[in-house]
């Protein structure tokens, strides 16, 4: 009696369950950096030019990290009006300005340390002044989403100077972007 139900039992699935299989949530792997680079791609057309207020490095508790930090910059416009430190001293009334002309200009923070990176924010003007045919607040942008010129973008670099991650172009026009590590699909915002 009892031996047949059991086997009929598990003939027809009987007493055994399926466990629900739940996808894990995992954290975004934050990419791991000392320096981090703000720069356009050789080439890029003169007329775009580099022009930070701020460039803020966040670790994953929210600090600032790059704030103060030593700088390393190619292509000044001015030394004395706009030095290389204005683009972290914390100040949103202070620029970097990179030269005009045919160098690939670029601006590279040392966080003096590998930290892991959660999230990267630039701050520019974003006046509608034009001077060589772009206006200011799209001239690190290679000219916004409708142009067909390279825009700027960020290059994290680890101790011994070797890339370990490289943004997407800018090709928006704004007064700040962001780059969110830790979103499931990281973009300029």
């Amino acid at each position: 009696c009892c031996i047949s139900s059991s086997i009929a039992s598990s003939m027809m699935g009987g007493g055994e369950t399926i466990e629900e299989t739940k996808p894990v949530e995992t954290e975004p792997t934050l990419p791991k950096g000392r320096y981090v680079r703000f720069t356009f791609h050789e080439g890029a057309p003169a007329k775009y030019i580099l022009g930070p207020k701020e460039i803020k490095v966040f670790d994953k508790q929210g600090v600032n990290v790059a704030l103060t930090k030593p700088v390393e910059a190619h292509g000044h416009h001015s030394l004395e009006r706009f030095p290389k430190e204005n683009a972290v001293d914390g100040k949103e009334d202070t620029i970097w300005h990179s030269k005009h002309g045919g160098d690939t200009d670029w601006i590279e923070v040392d966080l003096e340390e590998e930290v892991e990176i959660s999230k990267i924010v630039i701050t520019q003007g974003n006046g509608a002044t034009v001077y060589n045919g772009v206006a200011s607040g799209a001239r690190m942008s290679g000219g916004g989403p409708d142009s067909t010129d390279k825009g700027s973008y960020i290059i994290i670099k680890n101790a011994s100077k070797a890339e370990v991650k490289k943004t997407e172009d800018i090709k928006t026009v704004a007064a700040k972007y962001t780059y969110d590590f830790t979103s499931s699909s990281p973009a300029w915002a």
